[in-house]
């Protein structure tokens, strides 16, 4: 819960959320916690009076779980988030009345001064789909859910897409890099300058992490591309596939390669 050789002053349940805890430590590290039960059924509430007897339930221990950690004060000793000794937090406890939707807590710190902290709303849910959709929860609103989708979704095919995500984050690399009298690593694949081929696939995999960076629909795009190139028909046929990836030189090669070695094998079998 907290780091090594550390001990826990304080422990508070808030007096107006139910499952909510606060934990003070000796570094002023105040930490909250939302505890939880898992709802049982009717059917799992009769399963148990059935197993253990009539009114065995309300004497069974209900699965708790911690729903959400949240850290309130860093400890005064993090090496960005700290603070002086004196400024820590040394005691706290919950106020009675609600004067934001997280609950508050008042806290005195190591010069004596008293101050109102407020833990911050959860994170809202993240998620990523199976077909390349993001799903973001909405912040103090659990119903409702954000999608972003792929651009390949609605683009096609995919390698005249692909490019024009690389020309617009290569360009615009390359403006700044002007503008700032520095060029960056992919501002360079724009140059004439001859690269080896490893350095050259490597660049093309680390589009948008230098430089301009992408867009979250780009981003998608650019984790979707073998989903998108198989509905396009990628398989063994090698000369489809070269036209496929025509956004990928290093797969166009392969694809070359094995046409070439392909037709060497028929021919010597034919011979």
């Amino acid at each position: 819960m907290f780091s090594p050789k550390t001990s826990i002053w304080s422990l508070r349940f808030s007096k107006t959320n139910r499952g909510y805890l606060g934990a003070l430590s000796n570094t002023g590290h105040l930490k909250t916690f939302d505890i939880a039960k898992d709802h049982l059924s009717e059917e799992n509430r009769a399963s148990i009076d059935d197993t253990l007897g009539p009114g065995s339930f309300r004497n069974y221990a209900e699965p708790v779980y911690t729903k959400y950690v949240r850290d309130v004060r860093a400890p005064f000793d993090h090496p960005t988030r700290g603070c002086e000794e004196r400024e820590r937090i040394v005691a706290f406890d919950f106020l009675n009345i609600a004067t934001a939707a997280q609950p508050s807590a008042i806290a005195l710190d190591g010069n004596g001064q008293p101050q109102i902290v407020t833990a911050r709303p959860p994170c809202p849910p993240v998620d990523l789909s199976s077909q390349g959709v993001l799903a973001c929860g909405v912040a103090l609103r659990d119903s409702d859910v954000r999608t972003v989708h792929p651009l390949s979704e609605h683009i096609s095919p995919v390698s005249e897409l692909i490019g024009n995500i690389r020309t617009r984050v290569l360009s615009s690399s390359k403006d700044a890099s002007v503008n700032s009298d520095r060029e960056s690593s992919e501002s360079r694949l724009l140059t004439s300058e001859p690269v080896p081929s490893r350095e050259a696939r490597e660049r093309a995999l680390s589009l948008g992490t230098l430089g301009t960076l992408l867009s979250a629909k780009e981003a998608l795009t650019l984790s979707t591309i073998g989903q998108f190139r198989c509905k396009e028909g990628y398989l063994f046929d090698e000369a489809r596939n070269r036209k496929i990836v025509s956004d990928d030189a290093a797969l166009q090669d392969f694809w070359g390669w094995v046409e070439r070695k392909s037709c060497g094998l028929s021919y010597v079998v034919k011979f």
